[in-house]
């Protein structure tokens, strides 16, 4: 009995000591560091802004103590552009991206334009905002980017399910990121992300410290075959495609 007792008080404090720890550091990334991230998204070079946001990203994992698996890293080419769908089970899947895709661009939501530091960051790294309840305006916005700067960009990361889960179950794909396959020439490169569920889920303050998280890269899409695909069909492979390999 003491022995159980003791085991829960280890896990307990090791969630208090991971959550508080997270929440502290990054904060302070967001909030002391602001200037200097001022500095370097409107001087710096290209390379040094993928550099800044990998380091952002390795902070926010390395404070927490999480190592993220990462599993057919070697199906992507260098030589090929990308449209980056992936389920959507925690925030923390966004800085896991950013990690190990520095120059992604995303698709988000236009309510973030109203948290100001927020949309600073994600406007000077070329984010696409849109309106999940104006469809006309959203593929305007995509359509502008799109003409504008689409040869810039490597990867674009849009969540097909438009929200997280708030069940640890893979919602429905809507049909957002079809549109921009068939205005675009990216390939398609399905992300599952595993165990972020686990992690912190939208719904809960604390994080989980023995979740295990892994992002397993699926094979892609090439943009030849996605112009023979219906619409039905390109979402249901892409959703059987990250299904198959997900755990909350």
């Amino acid at each position: 009995m003491w022995d159980s007792i003791i085991d829960c008080g280890s896990r307990l404090r090791s969630i208090i000591v991971s959550t508080v720890a997270m929440y502290a550091v990054t904060h302070l990334m967001i909030f002391a560091l602001m200037p200097i991230r001022f500095m370097v998204f409107i001087f710096a070079a290209e390379n040094t802004i993928k550099k800044f946001k990998r380091f952002f990203a390795e902070v926010v994992f390395g404070v927490i103590g999480k190592k993220i698996r990462v599993i057919g890293i070697e199906k992507i080419r260098n030589d090929r552009k990308y449209l980056v769908i992936c389920n959507y089970p925690s925030g923390y899947v966004t800085f896991a991206l950013m990690k190990y895709f520095p120059s992604i661009t995303f698709v988000a939501d236009d309510f973030l334009t109203k948290l100001p530091f927020i949309a600073f960051f994600l406007k000077h790294i070329g984010a696409i905002f849109i309106d999940q309840k104006n469809a006309w305006k959203s593929k305007a916005a995509i359509d502008e980017r799109l003409k504008n700067q689409g040869r810039e960009i490597q990867y674009l990361l849009i969540y097909p399910e438009g929200k997280r889960t708030v069940n640890g179950h893979i919602g429905r794909f809507k049909y957002g990121f079809i549109y921009i396959l068939r205005h675009s020439n990216f390939d398609l490169l399905p992300v599952t992300a595993n165990g972020f569920y686990q992690l912190k889920p939208v719904k809960r303050l604390y994080l989980d410290p023995g979740a295990e998280l892994e992002m397993i890269i699926n094979s892609p899409i090439k943009h030849t075959e996605i112009e023979r695909m219906s619409k039905m069909r390109i979402a249901a492979r892409s959703e059987e495609l990250i299904k198959r390999a997900y755990r909350p």
